[in-house]
């Protein structure tokens, strides 16, 4: 065949692909679950869904310089939650330990703030800051709890609260944490990003470096990493590791690494070891957000001890690979705390949603064929969605709340 020719069947081939991913998109949303036209959409639908990470406070973070803890709101549903309102109960906190600043813009009574903030459109993100401060003493200070609400119908509440514990300790340095989202494993060239099949396994990974944000003292060395890596909801650890503390809901663990030497810089990191997670049978797709995790160092040291130590850095201190400094660069302006998401299969929730009658015979063949074809297209649609919409809300700088 002539090279002109191949080239006029390809162009022939991919115009008939598009017109194939085209109607596959309606095709097979009238045919899966229902077994007839598709129905319309009785109502707009959000999925708010909040997510806070835990990191200690220090006894030098007094009134002046009040520690912000991140809040994230993700709203992961179809539609634009409308009218969100979070709420913020600090009455848990141990006010011998900890005091806090009074968020701005939030009505307060007693120790529960209501905050009103505008929509959050569908795959958006919102951010917002608590900022407590330590008043001397140490130890476990206590929780603090958040929780989301808007106007626009929301069919899983389970996610809509979060917790987060607080301890206050002599000294610690922040590292930044990147944690990278989770997908299916593939360990084929080139790795493709498909969502993880509820009911599955998957590896999530992440890894920590030493931007000397505890000082320039010394070197600017730091000894020790304590981490924690907090799930999903829908999500929980596939194993556990000797020696790390795990929630009675098996979706928070507590780990650390007392011996490993992190020089400042980013040529090299802590990387852990990756967690293996499974998603529930009955996980919701197509993304899972509200996971973190945050990382600290123990101790700081001088450079003449981290000479010492340099050659002991430790099995999981190693050279960054360049996808980890691309990482890295997408999260310039990230702290010690990471989110990440898990990207989640949608053929479980198709297959069993709708309430309609099993399709069968030619239908499910076509049903089928039309499958594959959304699936083709299901990379490039989360590639998309991965890009978070952000918007930064801080507390207020009015004298503390007594």
């Amino acid at each position: 065949m002539k090279v002109g020719t191949r080239r006029a069947w390809a162009r022939a081939g991919a115009g008939v692909a598009a017109q194939l991913l085209t109607g596959s998109l309606v095709l097979t949303c009238a045919l899966v679950g229902t077994g007839g036209p598709a129905q319309a959409d009785p109502a707009p639908r959000a999925d708010l869904s909040v997510s806070a990470a835990g990191t200690p406070l220090t006894t030098d973070t007094t009134r002046a310089k009040a520690r912000p803890f991140k809040v994230a709101i993700t709203n992961s549903g179809p539609h634009t939650a409308q009218n969100v309102v979070l709420e913020v109960d600090l009455a848990g906190l141990d006010r011998d330990l900890v005091g806090y600043l009074a968020p701005r813009g939030c009505r307060g009574s007693g120790q529960k703030y209501r905050c009103s903030f505008g929509p959050v459109a569908s795959h958006g993100v919102m951010e917002f800051s608590v900022a407590l401060y330590a008043k001397g003493g140490t130890g476990p200070a206590g929780s603090f709890a958040v929780s989301a609400t808007s106007s626009t119908a929301d069919p899983d509440r389970s996610n809509n609260s979060a917790g987060v514990q607080v301890e206050v300790v002599a000294r610690s340095f922040d590292l930044v944490a990147v944690a990278f989202d989770v997908y299916a494993d593939d360990d084929t060239e080139p790795v493709e990003l498909l969502p993880v099949a509820p009911g599955h396994r998957a590896w999530l990974r992440w890894f920590a470096v030493n931007r000397g944000s505890g000082g320039s003292r010394g070197g600017g060395a730091t000894r020790g990493v304590s981490y924690t890596v907090a799930l999903p909801a829908h999500v929980t650890f596939a194993e556990h590791r000797e020696g790390c503390a795990y929630s009675p809901d098996n979706r928070r663990m507590t780990c650390q690494d007392p011996d490993a030497v992190l020089a400042r810089g980013t040529a090299s990191g802590y990387v852990a070891d990756p967690v293996r997670v499974v998603v529930d049978r009955l996980a919701r797709g197509p993304v899972l957000v509200g996971g973190t995790v945050s990382a600290y160092a123990l101790e700081q040291l001088t450079a003449d001890a981290a000479a010492r130590l340099g050659v002991a850095a430790g099995p999981r201190v190693k050279a960054l690979t360049e996808a980890q400094q691309e990482q890295l660069a997408e999260a310039a302006h990230g702290g010690n705390a990471a989110r990440y998401d898990v990207h989640v299969s949608m053929r479980q929730l198709a297959a069993g949603s709708g309430g309609g009658l099993p399709i069968t015979g030619a239908q499910a063949g076509l049903a089928g064929l039309l499958g594959l074809a959304v699936l083709a297209t299901g990379g490039v649609l989360l590639v998309m969605a991965r890009r978070r919409r952000l918007v930064l809300v801080t507390p207020d700088e009015r004298p503390p709340a007594r």
